[in-house]
């Protein structure tokens, strides 16, 4: 998917993009490797920079470039439906005349019909490279926010579940699959933040003053998701907290009981130690009802010590 902007949307095949290169036209396009490593030394691209595209990487933030004519970036592409897999990469070619998007994998053909979106959303007079920048990242991102809510929901259950102590053994298995997949989202976010920070210094004038809103409307966003990230770790914390309060209170409610039981059986612990001693001067051994007297002295201890624990709201 290639167009070139003149008064009209017009697309144009590969084998043309060296005249519109030549002629300086600005030049929207979607691109796979191979095509754009054609058209790379037409568009002055540094090897360092073909390089990068073509090293497999699974880090964020790692692949920025700054050269005198272009900005270059390369991302990581998360699914938030599906966080830890794979979506792919793609890479970021723009000047001043041009917008490249490249997939740098072949699992993320559907980056085409984000572009395609993005510049139907646009009046044709209207189109400039930063404000397609801006089109592309909002429509890439633009169910991420309505995730991070699901995400949010998902934490309402979760605690929801604390409160009425319906958790099972794989309640610490699903936080920590939560707090895996907002590591990831934090730094998914982080990338485009980094790489919007870039473009907004515009240290080498490649983009224009009017135009620079959109850079900076595009830096919003980024970091308003990433804000949203950070709330939702932070929840996640406090969900953890509550999840440990949990346990603790139910070991505590355990060893309440163990002390009870033990704290009962301490004073029947006595009376059998004490008659087990069996002296001859004891009278309860030659006593007609000295067995019925040691059953009810028994049945008295635990039931004054069962009366005591009620009362201290013990049991």
């Amino acid at each position: 998917m290639k167009y070139v902007v003149d008064h009209t949307l017009q697309p144009v095949p590969l084998e043309d993009l060296p005249n519109m290169i030549a002629d300086h036209a600005l030049i929207l396009a979607y691109m796979d490797l191979k095509e754009f490593l054609k058209v790379a030394p037409l568009l002055k691209v540094k090897q360092s920079t073909i390089d990068l595209l073509c090293m497999e990487t699974v880090h964020f933030r790692s692949s920025y470039y700054l050269a005198e004519e272009y900005v270059f970036g390369i991302f990581q592409l998360v699914d938030v439906k599906h966080i830890m897999e794979s979506s792919g990469r793609i890479a970021i070619f723009a000047t001043e005349d041009y917008f490249f998007v490249v997939s740098a994998d072949e699992n993320n053909r559907f980056i085409s019909s984000v572009l395609q979106t993005a510049l139907a959303r646009c009046k044709v007079e209207d189109l400039a490279v930063e404000k397609v920048l801006y089109l592309f990242f909002d429509n890439l991102l633009m169910e991420d926010n309505v995730a991070l809510e699901d995400i949010e929901f998902e934490f309402d259950l979760l605690e929801d579940r604390i409160v009425a102590k319906k958790i099972d053994e794989d309640f610490y298995k699903i936080l920590i699959e939560k707090k895996r997949e907002l590591f990831v989202l934090h730094n998914y976010y982080e990338q485009f933040i980094e790489f919007a920070d870039m473009l907004e210094e515009n240290e080498l004038g490649l983009f224009k003053d009017k135009e620079e809103k959109y850079l900076k409307i595009m830096d919003t966003k980024f970091n308003r998701l990433k804000q949203n990230t950070l709330l939702l770790r932070e929840n996640l914390v406090q969900l953890r907290e509550a999840y440990q309060a949990f346990l603790d209170y139910s070991l505590n409610s355990v060893m309440k009981l163990l002390t009870v039981v033990t704290t009962i059986f301490l004073p029947l612990t006595l009376i059998v130690g004490w008659y087990g001693m069996n002296f001859s001067s004891m009278p309860e051994l030659t006593w007609r009802y000295g067995y019925i007297y040691v059953i009810l002295l028994t049945i008295i201890v635990i039931v004054l010590c069962i009366w005591g624990f009620k009362r201290k709201k013990l049991m």
